[in-house]
């Protein structure tokens, strides 16, 4: 019987990040349907360019995701494969079962908002003739497809490789980098110094690290240019897990480590906004990732923060994957194509939707991602029985 991985240790301010990278997300979509764009704005002051600055880093914080990502994911694999502990059967089962238990239901729940917007209501939008206000959901090409081979590869993440997202959920095209850095980078890891525990399968050790390279090979080659690219994040993160020791041999070093790592990340921020593209990309990615051992050993804040960082965290990837599709029918029905002004009528709006959207994902996961743990327990025990 295989016996599975241990789960990840949690780190209360890695936990914050992610939650509060999932709520950048957020509120930037929410920022897009809601209020006009910057350039509309005739002469803003200090205080709108500032909000339009904060809340205009959903894009910046889905490559903090992807630093993350392979922190978390990666960097945890990495080291099981250096010593002979990994298990291909568990992982693929831990990271199919984390994204599945989500994915589905939101799915559902986004042809569900979407069926009813287009087909039912008839709201303005999902023809992608607002594309050019919000630059989000619905594009001005395709508008909305809700096919039933756009929704195979969405479920199969296949998304921007061979089908678009589906519906109006834009967010979902980072899925499909995720799940392909799963696979991907450990296969590199296995072919290279890995004991793959394929040995009866493909004739030894030898035959197993030759199966896996040759999986990398294939999955590169299927992968685009710019999602192989931004991989380099992700591997960042991976490679960088073993430094935590290092960065937090004292509260002291943490503590230096962390700041001067948040000062180069606003740096970073700053510099991937006013100078959008790939490369902007890759460089707050890797700043991100060479933060994130100190931060993994930076003290605590006290018992609330600690409480409010895994509660963020946890319903971040809910967040992330269903808010886009309600509220963008809510959008759609009550105010679009007219937007607000970012006043205290607009910063109104945008709190209030950001409340319901906390609440919304905060019912999703409580149905669904909640219960990730207990149906990965119960396939285990039947897939790993013998």
């Amino acid at each position: 019987m295989l016996t599975p991985a241990a789960p990840s240790p949690r780190f209360d301010h890695i936990d914050m990040l992610r939650g509060l990278a999932a709520l950048l997300v957020c509120v930037g979509h929410i920022r897009g349907l809601l209020w006009v764009d910057y350039a509309a704005l005739a002469s803003p002051d200090v205080v709108t360019k500032a909000l339009y600055f904060l809340t205009g880093l959903g894009h910046q914080a889905v490559v903090l995701f992807f630093a993350l990502s392979g922190f978390l994911v990666g960097g945890s694999a990495f080291q099981r494969i250096r010593t002979g502990q990994f298990r291909a059967g568990d992982y693929l089962l831990r990271r199919l079962t984390r994204l599945w238990t989500v994915l589905l239901p939101a799915l559902a729940l986004g042809a569900l908002w979407d069926w009813l917007g287009r087909d039912i209501l008839q709201g303005p939008g999902y023809d992608g003739s607002l594309w050019g206000i919000l630059s989000s959901g619905p594009d001005a090409a395709r508008g909305i497809d809700l096919g039933i081979a756009t929704l195979a590869g969405n479920i199969l993440f296949l998304q921007t490789i061979f089908v678009p997202t589906f519906g109006s959920n834009g967010p979902l095209w980072s899925l499909a980098n995720e799940f392909f850095y799963y696979l991907l980078f450990p296969a590199m890891a296995l072919a290279a110094f890995g004991r793959t525990g394929w040995r009866a399968s493909f004739g030894g050790q030898l035959g197993g690290r030759l199966a896996a390279g040759i999986a990398a090979i294939l999955l590169a080659l299927l992968m685009p240019h710019d999602m192989l690219l931004l991989g380099l994040i992700w591997l960042a993160g991976a490679l960088v897990w073993p430094l935590r020791d290092f960065a937090g041999a004292s509260q002291r070093r943490a503590a230096i480590w962390s700041a001067t790592g948040l000062a180069l990340l606003l740096v970073g921020m700053a510099w991937s906004r006013s100078h959008p593209g790939l490369m902007g990309d890759i460089l707050l990615g890797i700043i991100t990732a060479l933060w994130l051992p100190g931060l993994a050993r930076l003290g605590g804040f006290g018992t609330l923060y600690g409480k409010l960082a895994k509660a963020l965290s946890e319903i971040s990837y809910t967040l992330y994957v269903v808010h886009f599709p309600l509220l963008f029918l809510m959008a759609s029905l009550l105010f679009l194509p007219r937007q607000f002004a970012p006043d205290a009528t607009g910063l109104s709006w945008l709190v209030t939707a950001t409340i319901f959207a906390l609440f919304y994902a905060a019912c999703i996961w409580r149905l669904f991602e909640r219960n990730t743990d207990a149906i990965r327990r119960w396939l285990q025990r039947r897939i790993f029985a013998n």
